[in-house]
This record gives structure tokens, C-alpha cells and sequence, in this order.
């Protein structure tokens, strides 16, 4: 959702462990902090929206 021209911002609190996971990633990834948290966060959401192989789930996607 753009407002005025810029994607909407947020302030967000993480334990040390993961804020230093995340910009360990983003490095190896060649990707900015904030890349790197949207890109981990839309993988997740994919999966998890993605039908299970093997089951009717899957089949009814077909």
C-alpha cells in the first residue's frame, strides 16, 4: 500500500539473536537489512499459503 509516493514504515523491536541472523543473511544475500526482512517474511507467507504436496489439498489446486 503506497502512500504518497512511499511504502508505509514501521518501527519494529527484535531480540539481538535474530536482528543479528537477519543482517548476517542480508549480507550473504547482497540485500539491505529492510530487503532482507521483507523477502524472509514473503517467504513464509508463500509457504504458508502454498497447498501441501501429496495431500487434497494439493489435488483441488490442480
Amino acid at each position: 500500500m503506497k502512500i504518497g509516493g512511499q511504502l508505509p514504515q514501521m518501527k519494529l523491536r527484535l531480540p539481538p539473536e535474530l536482528k543479528l541472523w537477519l543482517q548476517q543473511q542480508a549480507t550473504a544475500n547482497r540485500r539491505s537489512l529492510n530487503a532482507e526482512v521483507v523477502f524472509q517474511l514473503e517467504t513464509v507467507l508463500t509457504k504458508e499459503n502454498a497447498p501441501l504436496a501429496g495431500t487434497g489439498e494439493a489435488l483441488e489446486a490442480e
